[in-house]
C-alpha cells in the first residue's frame, strides 16, 4: 500500500483502505477521549482535591471540638470551683 496513490479528500474516504480507516477513528476516537478528560474529568479531579483538603481541617475540628465535648463535665467542675473561689476572696 503506498500512502501517496490514496485520495486523501474526505468525501472520497469510503474507498481508503481499512488499515488506514481503522487508523483515523482510532486517532479520532484519542482525540475525543483527551478533550473529554481534559474538560470534564481535570474539573472534577481538582473539585474532588479541594473537597479531600477541606475533609481533613473538617476532621481536625471535629477531632478537637469532640475533645473538648469529652471534657464539658471536667471543665464544669473547674468553672463552678473558680467561680467559688472568687466568691470567697471577693467577701
Amino acid at each position: 500500500m503506498n500512502l501517496s496513490e490514496i485520495n486523501w479528500d474526505i468525501d472520497a474516504s469510503g474507498t481508503w483502505p481499512t488499515p488506514v480507516k481503522a487508523s483515523v477513528i482510532g486517532l479520532i476516537c484519542l482525540l475525543l477521549a483527551g478533550a473529554w478528560f481534559y474538560f470534564d474529568t481535570l474539573g472534577q479531579l481538582n473539585q474532588l482535591e479541594t473537597s479531600q483538603k477541606l475533609e481533613a481541617d473538617f476532621k481536625r475540628d471535629f477531632e478537637k471540638k469532640q475533645s473538648q465535648a469529652i471534657n464539658l463535665q471536667d471543665y464544669e467542675y473547674q468553672l463552678t470551683q473558680i467561680e467559688a473561689e472568687l466568691y470567697e476572696m471577693i467577701r
